[in-house]
């Protein structure tokens, strides 16, 4: 389609400018509901770029030249870089030989923190993480719930609701 000799069964040619639509799908109302775009406006690979959008959210895929992917944004600066939450059912699993595994910024004053909550995600059960300062906070927000710190699978560090403190005690009165 607008290429005179295509290089495959189906082929595409669109002008070297920012966000041509390639491919749109409308409702017989006329909006678009998703379309395919192509940048490549830009120079080298980083310039260039495919994504694919809503009419109702914009931004929904980025494939950028560089092999940068964006999902809800069209200027991924990984390798893969989400705008917005992320979730899964199964397991997060970082792999990795560098010595950072796993990095929170703060990027605003609520801090970095890891924070557990109920299966539905009303209610915060704990969290680590720097709140709003430079203290590093270990909370357990659960009512009767206790904090212990383990080694070789043996408790040495316990506190208790109750504030008491155990070191090599599980159980301090």
């Amino acid at each position: 389609i607008g290429a005179a000799t295509p290089n495959a069964p189906l082929s595409i040619k669109v002008a070297a400018s920012d966000n041509q639509k390639v491919w749109e799908i409308q409702e017989n109302a006329g909006d678009s509901h998703f379309f395919l775009t192509s940048d490549a406006a830009g120079s080298g690979s980083t310039g260039n770029s495919v994504s694919f959008e809503s009419y109702w959210t914009g931004d929904i895929l980025c494939l950028r030249g560089d092999g940068n992917v964006g999902i809800g944004t069209t200027s991924p600066t990984s390798t893969f870089t989400v705008a917005g939450n992320i979730r899964t059912s199964g397991a997060l699993i970082v792999e990795g030989t560098n010595a950072t595994a796993i990095r929170m910024t703060q990027t605003d004053t609520d801090g970095a923190y890891i924070s557990i909550t109920e299966t539905d995600g009303s209610t915060r059960m704990g969290y680590m993480g720097f709140p709003s300062n430079d203290d590093l906070h270990l909370k357990n927000e659960t009512a009767g719930g206790h904090v212990y710190l383990s080694t070789n699978n043996t408790t040495r560090l316990t506190v208790t609701n109750a504030g008491n403190v155990g070191i090599g005690d599980a159980t301090p009165a």
